[in-house]
């Protein structure tokens, strides 16, 4: 009985370290992927963090771009400081004509600021076109739009 009884002792403490190994690696692996997910969120930039990056890129001033946008610099701020603040999907349009960006800015974007980033209506359709072939003049694209549509982007609804 007694060699029984070490059996399972031993058995036991077998299994026992086997589970140890187990839950340490898998410990690790757990610490590993929180890691990652960490990272990317880090990584992840609010909508008013990009902005700000893109107007240093652009070597402009908050003021040269809620100006050329036509924004209040209140609704402005409150854009870039305030991370629960979603602008609205014209307004963001037309940040990205005043700083110039490329479509794929453009749409990065309305991305952080959980707008699809596909046109959904013949004004947005147009917006991106106009933003693909580079012309970021608002009054012109005003112009088209109300010629194609009988709206300007004051129209826009979202």
């Amino acid at each position: 009985k007694i060699a029984e009884f070490k059996s399972l002792i031993v058995n036991k403490d077998v299994n026992f370290e086997t589970e140890i190994e187990y839950l340490t690696s898998r410990e690790d692996e757990l610490e590993k992927q929180k890691d990652e997910l960490l990272s990317k969120y880090v990584q992840r930039k609010t909508f008013g963090d990009k902005l700000q990056e893109l107007i240093a890129a652009k070597g402009m001033k908050n003021s040269d771009v809620y100006n050329k946008a036509g924004i209040d610099r209140k609704y402005f701020s409150n854009v870039c400081n305030r991370n629960k603040h979603r602008p609205s999907k014209k307004r963001v349009y037309l940040l990205s004509l005043a700083l110039e960006l490329d479509l794929e800015e453009t749409k990065d974007l309305l991305a952080r600021a959980e707008w699809a980033s596909e046109p959904q209506t013949e004004m947005e359709l147009i917006v991106q076109e106009a933003i693909l072939n580079r012309k970021y003049d608002i009054f012109a694209l005003n112009e088209e739009l109300e010629r194609k549509t009988g709206k300007i982007l004051d129209d826009w609804k979202d």
